[in-house]
């Protein structure tokens, strides 16, 4: 028999001899094509090996390649690497878990092998290819190829980063994740994809058991094992194409073109992606026939629609029947057109998949559904429903302001009864008005602009109002509420405001000085109880505005009020959150000033009070993040001022875990995307502080992207670019760790120019502004200053980045400055000023810094 012809008889065999004998027909189908004889030979050896009690006895003739068919490789060394457990066997190859204790350190490792017999030439080659695929491939979530060798028996091996986790479906049904945080792996499994295409590569063989997701939810794609170069080397040959095409494919996520035998592209990898998102949000394979592998399985993958994968979750149990709702209508149109038999009908890349999840995370209109204008109508009301509401809302009441108005006119006898009327409905429309519309856009992405139309106009109205309140004790209680909720439009602490500080205290306190006024008339208890919060907005203002003393005042006048109200036998659950708030208000307050013991301790208080009301009712959504950011604000203060790496992230672990459960179920909210993007940052800032470079940047990615997303639905947002840039900041130094210059100085110039407007308009009065600004000038400086002492660098090269080093360590202490007097942050600032001093004197002479 021709060498050729044993060479694919072998390979067809190695890729069906593991495969159950009732599922190899449509593998067969396609491998052997129009060459009955070719199949009966595989079938042949498939029977004898079916038969055997071990592996068949092959002819002489290629009995060399099989002389170490018996090697036990436990215990074996490849190197410095000892063999010391299998872990997985798939159909030609074998990895086994492995140490290096070489004297020098001692790590885990993954070690790839073919299989024992299956040493053919193109499977030989096919391992030497993932090797070198795999070396040009660095990418946080693609596991690493470490080393790799020839072992004696002259077998080429791998040496991987060793990887503990679960398939991402396995992953997500045993945490009983949401769908959000289902959405968010696969966007960062696209991202992975994605790099592999733009390194002109594609996977071929994309599945669940491929991508592994760590605890701590690190995803990893694995197993390049048919993975394809998009421009194959000349030496291929046509029976070698024709035999990787079907070589170890998967065939419940192949694409019909791989199952044809067809040249894979992109668009297969697209193909697969939307079969493992069917997976992990429907709870099933878009396939499930009875013979996964038979001839009408092939038919069906190649002919037939599967079913809306909403369809398939609510045939399911509760764990999947949840989504159901939520995945008709966009999510099924996104994985249908993924799933599309023609490549061409498909997504025309894995990026435009990613953005298509994005967009209805986001409540964008999809591409894939391909709805007219009344969709983006429907969308775009979806999006903002309480707005829409209000301004119809608007419209009507303009409408009775005219039916009346001609009313009055016409009946002049009731003129009087009428006026006192109007004056009262005019009183509620215009209060109830200013709170509805409040609430209804106060967390809504690009919003800032509605928000400064209504402080305008509702400052105009408020102002007409009190002229005419007399001693009218409902209208002044309503117009200390309405000032109150001015206050938060204008510069709510860590909220979408107006960014006018001075504008938030003069509301606030009007608010405070009405309620008083009314509870020395012998207003009701309710108006005391209405003072907590108030105090406590006012007191988050006085500590940026440099007034901490008064701030502690207001702040421990709150808690005494609260824990009267909480002690009194009629105490109603707003009673007992709010004694649970004012610990932590205080706590963090007495934490951001340096009496970080006090501060953690009060906020540590806080947490039993925040459990038992959420146990007592989970729908409490105020409780519930309050809990969250205890947590959040406890592991924040562990990072930044103690640097008990261990015991943070314990801390903000929990914080992301309730965060995320929230954000479930209003991914709209922009405030709360903001408390868990400082999560994810401090997060990061943990996982550097513990040395885990590579998970700190995951961190800090994703708390960049959620400020930056902000940043760019609402672009007249005051803090969006500025946390943004905070992100960058943090972002830089896990960069820096991992030896990515370059791509740190990137990160922070792009955050610097979207901060670039936004930092000549900072107010000299707002102190935390101006130091997180002067932080990104400082890691700008910082960057420049490192690349600018590399000796792999032109000179030219090197001079330009100390000059921009002097550049932006002088814009950091220009910025700094105004926050060196400032109790929360002048203690930071003036460290800072000191640390770029330093840096500008290790550069080459220059002006003084200052």
């Amino acid at each position: 028999m021709p060498s050729e012809r044993w060479r694919l008889i072998k390979d067809i065999f190695a890729s069906t001899a593991e495969i159950p004998p009732d599922q190899r027909d449509a593998l067969l189908d396609v491998a052997c094509a129009d060459d009955p004889s070719l199949r009966q030979e595989v079938e042949a050896l498939l029977g004898a090996h079916d038969s055997a009690n071990s592996f068949i006895e092959l002819p002489a003739v290629r009995r060399t390649g099989l002389a170490h068919a018996a090697t036990n490789w436990i215990g074996r060394r490849f190197g410095p690497y000892r063999v010391v457990a299998e872990v997985d066997r798939g159909g030609m190859s074998e990895v086994y878990r492995a140490i290096r204790d070489d004297n020098q350190y001692e790590k885990e490792v993954a070690i790839k092998l073919l299989r024992n017999g299956f040493d053919s030439e193109s499977l030989l080659r096919h391992l030497r290819d993932e090797r070198q695929i795999l070396a040009q491939l660095s990418h946080p979530h693609i596991a690493h190829l470490l080393d790799g060798g020839t072992t004696e028996e002259g077998m080429p091996y791998l040496v991987m980063e060793y990887i503990q986790g679960q398939p991402i479906d396995v992953y997500c049904e045993q945490r009983q994740l949401g769908l959000l945080e289902r959405l968010e792996l696969i966007r960062t499994l696209c991202g992975a994809v994605l790099y592999v295409h733009q390194h002109l590569m594609v996977h071929g063989d994309l599945k669940c058991s491929n991508v592994l997701v760590t605890d701590k939810g690190v995803l990893k794609l694995l197993d390049f094992g048919i993975a394809k170069l998009l421009n194959p080397t000349p030496a291929l040959t046509a029976g070698d194409a024709e035999v990787s095409g079907f070589l170890a494919l998967t065939p419940d996520y192949a694409s019909p073109e791989q199952l044809r035998g067809e040249p894979i592209t992109t668009a297969s990898d697209v193909y697969s992606m939307g079969v493992l998102m069917y997976r992990v949000l429907a709870g099933r394979l878009p396939f499930q026939p009875r013979h996964m592998m038979s001839r009408e399985q092939a038919m069906e993958i190649c002919e037939l629609q599967p079913a809306a994968p909403s369809a398939t979750a609510a045939s399911l149990g509760e764990s999947y029947r949840r989504f159901a709702r939520s995945l008709e209508g966009d999510l099924d149109s996104i994985i249908l057109k993924a799933l599309r038999k023609s490549p061409q009908e498909r997504y025309g890349s894995v990026e435009q998949l990613s953005d298509d999840v994005h967009r209805y995370l986001s409540g964008l209109p999809v591409r894939a559904y391909g709805g007219g204008p009344a969709y983006v109508a429907k969308k775009f009301v979806r999006r903002h429903r309480a707005v829409t509401a209000a301004m119809s809302m608007f419209v009507i009441a303009l409408l009775v302001g005219v039916v009346a108005t001609s009313w009055q006119a016409h009946v002049a006898q009731r003129e009087r009864a009428r006026a006192e009327r109007h004056f009262d409905n005019v009183r509620r429309f215009a209060i109830s008005y200013m709170t509805e519309v409040h609430a209804a856009v106060e967390n809504l992405p690009g919003s800032t602009t509605a928000r400064k139309l209504l402080v305008e106009t509702s400052l105009r109205h408020l102002t007409e109002l009190a002229k005419e309140a007399g001693d009218n004790p409902i209208l002044r209680r309503d117009l200390a509420d309405a000032y109150e909720k001015i206050g938060d439009l204008q510069g709510r602490l860590r909220g979408a405001n107006l960014g006018d500080t001075n504008g938030a205290i003069e509301s606030y306190e009007l608010a405070l000085r009405t309620r008083e006024a009314l509870i020395r008339e012998g207003g009701k208890i309710d108006l005391q109880r209405d003072l907590l919060r108030t105090h406590g907005k006012l007191a988050e203002l006085l500590v940026i505005q440099n007034a901490p003393d008064q701030a502690t005042e207001h702040l421990r006048h709150v808690m005494r009020l609260a824990n009267a109200f909480a002690a009194m036998p009629a105490a109603t659950t707003a009673d007992r959150r709010n004694l649970a708030t004012s610990y932590l208000a205080l706590g963090w307050h007495r934490a951001a000033l340096g009496h970080i013991d006090e501060g953690t301790a009060l906020m540590a208080d806080a947490l039993p009070l925040f459990q038992q009301i959420v146990a007592a009712d989970p729908g409490d959504q105020r409780a519930r993040r309050n809990f969250a950011i205890t947590h959040q604000r406890i592991g924040g203060i562990l990072v930044e001022r103690t640097r008990r790496y261990d015991e943070a992230a314990r801390y903000l672990s929990r914080s992301i875990e309730l965060l995320e459960e929230l954000r479930q179920a209003d991914l709209q909210n922009a405030d709360l995307k903001r408390v868990h993007a400082y999560a994810l940052i401090w997060m990061g800032d943990a996982l550097l502080g513990q040395g885990r470079a590579q998970q700190a940047l995951s961190m800090h990615r994703r708390g960049y992207e959620v400020f930056e997303a902000i940043r760019t639905a609402d672009p007249a947002d005051f803090e969006a670019p500025i946390a943004a840039g905070y992100a960058s900041s943090q972002m830089s130094q896990s960069l820096m760790a991992l030896d990515r210059a370059p791509r740190a100085l990137e990160q922070l110039s792009h955050s610097e120019k979207g901060l670039r407007n936004r930092a000549k308009g900072v107010d000299d009065e707002l102190p935390e502004s101006h130091y997180y600004i002067g932080l990104l000038y400082f890691h700008l400086g910082k960057v420049n200053a490192y690349l600018a002492a590399k000796q792999d660098i032109p000179q030219s090269a090197r001079e330009q980045h100390a000059r921009q080093a002097r550049e932006w360590l002088r814009k950091s202490n220009q910025a700094m400055k105004h926050a060196v007097t400032d109790a929360v942050h002048g203690i930071r600032a003036r460290d800072k000023i000191a640390e770029a001093e330093t840096l500008f004197e290790s550069l080459a002479e220059g002006q003084p810094i200052s």
